[in-house]
């Protein structure tokens, strides 16, 4: 079970959520393919749209070439972005390290609540698509695995989370999603 932290407004929060996170981009999936949930997850939300407005002949993509990361905290203010144009095709792999992966920088404000991820690929027309989700945490203290390996959002599949646990006791861990004490 993850150690608690004291929130301040004195509720007891836990960052349960993974320190790394390894994505598959899957093609076949759409933001109607959602399988994340639990008890970890309080809210998810996913959406696919034309780039920039307009209209497409398709919403699949054929290529991504924009990965976008922002990590809000509890008042949701970021806590983190990392942007990179990529050249992705179907079955890439990428990853994205947390703000939790600096042990260090946690406490009650600082534990993650939300991560955003937004794509930007072309279909097969080469026509601009953007791909937005939002998973948001529950930071209930009992509540994990918090993404399990297998589950999908949007375009990607979760592959893998890496944890680093404090205390000594699990450094890190690969393949399984568990909790993080913190």
């Amino acid at each position: 079970m993850a150690a608690p932290i004291a929130a301040q407004v004195g509720d007891t929060i836990c960052a349960c959520s993974p320190s790394a996170f390894e994505f598959t981009l899957d093609f076949a999936l759409s933001c109607a393919d959602t399988n994340v949930g639990g008890d970890g997850v309080l809210a998810t939300d996913c959406s696919v749209t034309p780039f920039q407005g307009g209209t497409v002949s398709s919403l699949v993509p054929a290529a991504v070439f924009s990965v976008d990361f922002l990590e809000l905290d509890q008042d949701l203010q970021v806590l983190n972005q990392e942007s990179s144009f990529v050249d992705f095709v179907d079955g890439d792999t990428f990853t994205y390290s947390s703000f939790t992966a600096n042990p260090d920088l946690v406490g009650p404000a600082t534990v993650p609540k939300t991560l955003i991820v937004s794509l930007i690929g072309r279909n097969a027309a080469r026509e601009p698509l953007f791909m937005q989700y939002l998973i948001t945490y529950s930071n209930a203290c009992d509540a994990y695995p918090v993404l399990a390996v297998g589950e999908n959002i949007g375009w990607t599949r979760f592959v893998s989370c890496l944890l680093l646990i404090l205390g000594g006791r699990i450094l890190y861990y690969r393949l399984v999603c568990v909790p993080c004490l913190t």
